[in-house]
């Protein structure tokens, strides 16, 4: 019974973290021409950071809904497809990185994560702002929730960290 409707820009992840740079443009994925080091370093810092996202993401469902077994199930199969992707991205970039290209995947790989926490900040805002709002929370429950959302962010953004070992 629910009515499809446009993903409000705010709540639209993939298209924030393009928007924010994070990842290969689609232009350039669309286009014939092979990768080039540059063109690889930027697919993998952005699959790196995004996939990141994704298994702390599934690490706090998992935790969240640790009493129901069959989701837990299927939320840790998930995580194990999210940590096989970033373990893939890192052994791609300590491989470039090793290859005498460590500075640009080092500033390439902090770029994708900064981009990645400022597009999640703003969905973060936007999805919390939604849900206290039905909730009908308190002004200041409201507050403090978007504080710790700029908090985290800080913090990630201030320290992207580096290039790590594959999982």
């Amino acid at each position: 019974g629910f009515q499809v409707k446009p993903l409000p820009r705010e709540l639209d992840y993939e298209t924030l973290v393009q928007g924010f740079e994070m990842g290969t443009p689609k232009s350039r994925l669309d286009d014939p021409r092979p990768f080039d080091v540059e063109d690889l370093v930027t697919f993998f810092c952005g699959s790196k950071a995004g996939e990141e996202r994704a298994c702390a993401e599934m690490e706090g469902l998992i935790d969240s809904l640790a009493e129901d077994p069959a989701t837990v199930t299927l939320l840790r199969e998930i995580h194990g497809d999210e940590s096989r992707h970033v373990s893939y991205a890192t052994e791609e970039l300590n491989r470039i990185a090793d290859a005498g290209h460590r500075p640009l995947v080092l500033q390439r790989l902090r770029a994708a994560r900064r981009a990645e926490a400022r597009a999640h900040r703003v969905v973060s805002h936007a999805f919390m702002g939604r849900l206290m709002a039905l909730l009908g929370a308190p002004k200041i429950v409201r507050f403090f929730a978007g504080l710790s959302i700029d908090l985290s962010f800080a913090l990630r953004f201030a320290f992207p960290g580096g290039l790590d070992q594959p999982i």
